[in-house]
């Protein structure tokens, strides 16, 4: 007989099972119709009439005594379905919430075996898609023409993985009976929606009725305490043969091990499971505690470790299919539990549909909190329990993918169920009877054709599909995150030397330091007080912002007076947490995200760096994101959602930051296994609720070169905010690591690469005032920009290991930072302009918001006060990110002078880094190691490897850094090792819009020295930028300063005339202490030939737009020699210059000294 193709074989099935099922329909019809149960007489506290007392809340003590004359479900008699068989009943329809075809494969079973026309009660099934897979929608369609009362039901608009709520849209009969039901339901007892169903339609008083579900939080608890649970330990090795699939105990062998537990097992569910498919063995040992089992972790609540550890869920599945085998599922049993207004997973939940048809759509997105608490409270119709109706559901997402998918997911359980089902039901020999053909012949006809297409996608597991119950499933199928390229050292680890330790030094002695002794935002900020205080927003940021800076900068210091600044906020800010788990100092009805998010980074950090306060910040972190996953589970809350008063947006497009605290825990693998699922559970919802997504934003078509509406009314005014723009950069690398999406590596380069393109500002950071308008030299740049996108681009490059990132960040730190902070740090810039020759009070109506007139003066928070707080964290987080461990050693990232020391594989390693780079690119090392590592040393973009040199111990070694990171790896002896690393680093042209240039030397961008003068004042209010100033300034430094030139602007250079002036060739490196960016005493400096040009002031402010040049253009008597200095030195400047030929002009200096020479003077 010839081979049938794939497609004909198919369509033979289809139409074999359609037969096949017509004659069981109307065989089941005929023989199951008289199988009736009747029900025990209903208690007092059922009777419709009686007294609506509630009955308390409390477990029962007592298993239930089923009536005589009934099995009390077990499963003595398949055949009988209903306890009434449907008479008198209203129209019963069954509601499941659908998504994945491995468990309603299962499922499947027993919604036929309670369909009408097999005996049971229900009339229909209605498939609420709750899935966007394109598998589990095929496979529906295959469902759906099994029975004719099958149908679908697909929710308005688009489908939102978010949210299930959408789902009752399925609801339309206000008089029918609706069986909700999770698609991971796998046993169903015979009489189970009989007797759910009867005890609501008897019992008007009930809002809702639940069925007595096995792997239930609180039901968990109470099936513990009526003793059903069986000692099981899992297996720990693989069998040497695989076993027979059987869903039977009786049928596993006996485990082993010790009677208290495999070593090294946690019972608490603190291990990950032993191998993927492993049993879950009986203990045959009469002096077995069962107190030494994971189900004594189970408790009395919602979301404790009754849904978080797998390891109890395991032992509930074993212990319950044990009990089916023997038959006494009765044990499970009791009559009713009253739930009150409490919380109740609503796995199997029988309701009205009136009751949901009354006010749907709900006002509450989250569907069981609505429907268990706050409606059936309202309206003061309780939500009971059913203790007579079994079912199981098979899996919290906790409990299937605890260790990165290694927990119940790795079990046999699914397979038991499946295995019990096919028995039990699909080939029972009483109904293959009934088909009046003997079972011998049936059966493997039945098993191959019938279920052709359905056991085919048995084996499926793992997609990602919402339950009722409002959890997620983790699309993950192995929760590890993906490593970084270069591994971040703890803070403290690395300490700085030379002008960088000046530079913090600075910091720590000027604004930065002190706002915790008077900046009222910081010193009597909400967060410190329990209830009053003071912030600038009502997201409450600016102590936050503050204190993400000031722990890198006190403990890369060894700050005692900071650290105790450090300390005592930490210290109050953790003693106020919410008992709920809030950290902040919010009203329930006004919490957000957004304000956390600086301050998880500070409190990582602090963690990091001083041991004693590792275990509080954990602990504290680990009960906010608890809650975290409640408050986004019901309905986005705090983040999607939030108080008409509160602006969302913030938390959402800057959500990658506070995926990166999510990611510490689990790195550092600080959140303990219990928690390990919500954590990805939180990251997973964050990115989804986000209405913000990066990668939407970077899109040919979407993205704008221009943007020709640059104001907050804007919808895309999230994307577009310059500080926004810098934070965002680094999402792709953050969502990469648990998505594990490799094409989020080209997005995220074409993100930056586009970013500095159409919106870059020469000196490395962004060109927003506040939002991206379009590449002219007047566009503004925020200070708080300036070191967002600092971090972000050292993120990048520890992420991905691409050196373009490295390269980024020490051009915004050298020199987009320094340029907006006065030598003494005292005073800073909210707003700086590429070409920006006086910074004074009339700014007004040049920036696209930023209009108060003293946006680019310095002084206290000019503009705003959000920079006030959040520049501090750019020199120390440098740092912190300069030096990383690789797999076989250390990094130098970030170049500059510091000291590193840490331990390799248990061995101490202590490097010490004198240079003055960037100002002299001379790097000497100096290694002491206790054994051998490899050290890397970066390349630059910008310096060629055949003109640099590496010298070890006074041997030059060849150069052959790695393509992509720029690295080279050096091998290092133990004992002391010296280094000398010369980078060669040429003058550079780089072009700009309007065939403008700038001008750089290594990592260094010159600007044109225009001179400096300044008016200085007390320093102003942000409120009050052009008043008096504040009263009683406690800081004599506190002032404003408004600086103006003292020397010509409008200059275009001749680019061929460029001269680098370095510092002394004698210096040695690391001598250059101070100064660096003083306007006074910057170490070097460029000279160029140039003239004055003509060139206009943009609304009478400032310069326009860079117009063209030519030697015809210069004014008269104005060619000669120009000075350019580092831009950072350089508080006003011009950096992108308009150039000229000058090669047929003699400079006006040097025609002067031709006359002299000629006599031409008369002296």
């Amino acid at each position: 007989m010839p081979v049938l193709n794939g497609s004909y074989r198919m369509i033979c099935s289809l139409i074999f099972v359609t037969v096949v099922l017509m004659i069981m329909g109307a065989t089941f019809h005929m023989g199951l119709a008289g199988d009736i149960l009747q029900l025990a007489p209903w208690s007092q506290n059922e009777n419709p009439h009686a007294p609506a007392t509630p009955t308390p809340a409390t477990p029962p003590t007592q298993p239930y005594v089923p009536a005589e004359g009934t099995n009390g479900g077990d499963d003595k008699h398949l055949d009988r379905v209903s306890p009434t068989n449907g008479a008198g009943l209203p129209k019963v329809i069954g509601l499941v919430f659908y998504g994945r075809k491995e468990v309603v494969s299962i499922l499947d079973c027993y919604l036929k075996r309670n369909m009408k026309d097999n005996g049971g009660i229900l009339d229909e099934v209605i498939f609420a898609i709750n899935t966007g897979n394109q598998d589990d929608l095929a496979y529906l369609e295959e469902l759906l023409v099994t029975h004719s009362g099958y149908s679908k039901h697909v929710a308005e608009g688009e489908y939102d993985p978010r949210f299930w709520f959408s789902n009752w849209e399925a609801v339309s009969d206000p008089d029918a009976v609706y069986v909700k039901i999770d698609d991971d339901v796998v046993f169903i007892e015979d009489d189970t929606i009989g007797h759910v169903v009867n005890r609501l339609v008897s019992n008007p008083k009930y809002f809702a009725v639940s069925a007595n579900v096995v792997n239930n939080p609180a039901l968990s608890w109470v099936h513990s305490r009526l003793g059903v649970y069986e000692p099981y330990w899992p297996e720990m090795h693989p069998p040497k043969s695989k076993p027979a699939a059987s869903w039977r105990a009786s049928e596993l062998p006996a485990f082993e091990g010790p009677i208290t537990g495999p070593e090294g097992f946690d019972p608490d569910g603190n291990t990950e499971a032993p191998y993927e498919g492993h049993r879950w063995l009986p203990v045959r040992n009469d002096s077995f505690d069962i107190n030494d089992s994971p189900s004594r972790t189970l408790t009395y609540d919602a979301y404790g470790p009754s849904w978080l550890n797998w390891a109890a869920s395991a032992q509930t599945h074993y212990s319950f299919l044990q009990h089916v085998e023997e038959n006494k599922t009765s044990k499970y049993k009791f009559d009713i539990w009253d739930y009150g207004y409490e919380r109740l997973s609503i796995n199997f939940f029988v309701l009205r549909g009136k009751d949901v048809l009354d006010v749907f759509p709900f006002p509450e997105k989250d569907d069981e909190l609505y429907l268990t608490t706050i409606r059936p409270k309202e309206l003061r119709r309780h939500v009971v329990v059913d203790g007579t109706g079994i079912a199981t559901h098979f899996a919290f997402r906790t409990q299937r993918d605890a260790h990165g998918g290694k927990g119940l997911a790795w079990t046999d359980a699914l397979d038991r169920y499946r295995a019990y089902a096919q028995e039990k039901w699909r080939f029972s020999a009483v109904w293959l009877h009934r088909l009046g053909c003997p079972t011998s012949v049936i059966l493997p006809i039945f098993f191959s054709l019938r279920y052709l297409v359905a056991m085919k996608l048995w084996t499926l597991a793992g997609f990602i599909c919402p339950v009722a119950s409002g959890f997620l499933y983790s699309n993950n199928s192995n929760q590890t995150l993906l490593p970084l390229t270069f591994t971040p050292l703890p803070v403290g680890s690395i300490t700085p030397r030379g002008w960088l330790q000046s530079e913090l030094m600075a910091m720590a002695n000027g604004l930065a330091g002190h706002e915790h002794d008077f900046y009222v935002f910081v010193s009597n900020s909400r967060w410190l007080q329990a209830s009053g205080g003071t912030d600038y927003s009502n997201l409450n940021e600016a102590l936050p912002y503050w204190f993400n800076g000031i722990v890198p900068l006190a403990y890369s210091l060894n700050d005692a007076r900071l650290k105790e600044q450090v300390h005592s906020v930490a210290s109050t800010v953790l003693s106020l947490q919410s008992s709920d788990g809030w950290i902040g100092p919010e009203i329930p009805a006004e919490r957000n995200f957004w304000g956390r998010t600086p301050l998880f980074l500070g409190l990582t950090q602090l963690a990091e760096a001083n041991a004693t306060w590792e275990r509080p910040i954990v602990d504290a972190l680990g009960r906010f994101m608890v809650l975290t996953n409640s408050m986004l589970h019901n309905s986005s809350f705090g983040f999607n959602r939030c108080a008409s008063t509160i602006d969302c947006r913030w938390g959402q497009v800057r959500v990658a930051d506070m995926i990166l605290t999510i990611q510490w825990l689990l790195d550092k693998q600080k959140s303990g296994p219990s928690l390990t699922s919500v954590l990805w559970d939180n990251m997973q919802m964050f990115n989804d609720q986000t209405q913000y997504k990066w990668t939407d934003w970077y899109r040919p078509g979407t993205y704008p070169e221009v943007v020709a509406d640059p104001t907050p009314s804007n919808p895309q005014f999230p994307y577009m905010h310059g500080v926004n723009v810098g934070q965002g950069l680094k999402s792709s690398a953050v969502i990469r690591r648990f998505t594990k999406d490799n094409s989020l590596l080209d997005a995220g380069l074409v993100a930056v690469n586009w970013t500095f393109t159409y919106h870059g500002a020469a000196s490395g950071t962004i060109l927003a005032d506040e939002i991206i308008r379009d590449m002219n030299p007047y566009m503004g740049s925020e200070l708080c920009t300036a070191v967002e996108t600092a971090y972000s681009m050292s993120y990048l490059y520890e992420a991905t290991g691409h050196y373009d990132y490295a390269d980024r960040a020490e051009l915004a730190i050298f020199n987009a930072l320094p340029v907006m902070l006065t030598a003494d740090m005292w005073a800073h810039q909210y707003m700086s302009q590429p070409n920006q020759p006086w910074a004074w009070n009339n700014s007004d109506g040049i920036f696209t918001t930023s209009n108060s007139g003293v946006a680019t003066s310095f002084g206290l928070e000019p503009q705003y006060p959000c920079c006030t707080v959040n520049h501090p964290q750019g020199y120390p987080k440098f740092l912190t990110h300069s030096w990383a461990t690789t797999s076989t050693g250390l990094a130098h990232m970030l170049l500059g002078p510091s000291t590193v020391t840490t331990s390799l594989a248990g061995s101490e390693v202590t490097i010490v880094c004198n240079t003055n780079y960037p100002f002299d690119n001379t790097l000497q090392y100096t290694i002491t190691a206790d054994a051998p590592f490899d050290l890397s040393l970066r390349v630059p973009g910008w310096s060629s490897p055949s003109t640099s040199s590496i010298i070890v111990n006074g041997t030059r070694i060849e150069f052959t850094p790695d393509s992509v990171t720029r690295m080279h790896k050096l091998q290092m002896q133990g004992g002391t090792t010296t280094i000398t690393y010369t980078l060669n680093a040429d003058i550079r042209i780089v072009n700009r819009q309007n065939n403008a240039v700038a001008v750089y030397v290594g990592s260094l961008l010159y600007a044109l020295d225009v001179g400096s003068a300044n008016v200085s004042t007390i320093a102003h209010a942000y409120g009050d930028p052009h008043g008096s100033g504040i009263t009683d300034p406690p800081y004599p430094q506190l002032r404003d300063y408004y600086l103006y030139n003292t020397s010509a602007w409008n200059i275009a250079i001749d680019v061929s005339t460029l001269l680098y002036h370095p510092m002394n060739s004698s210096a040695t490196p690391g001598t250059l202490t101070s100064g660096v960016f003083d306007y006074y005493t910057t170490p070097t400096w460029i000279s160029v030939k140039g003239c004055q040009i003509p060139w206009g002031l943009y609304k009478g402010k400032v310069p326009d737009a860079v117009p063209a040049a030519t030697a015809g253009s210069c004014v008269p008597g104005t060619v000669k020699e120009y000075t350019l200095i580092p831009y950072g030195a350089a508080k006003i400047h011009m950096s992108e210059l308009p150039t000229v030929d000058l090669s047929g002009l003699v400079a006006e200096d040097e025609k002067e000294k031709a006359f002299r020479v000629q006599g031409g003077i008369d002296d």
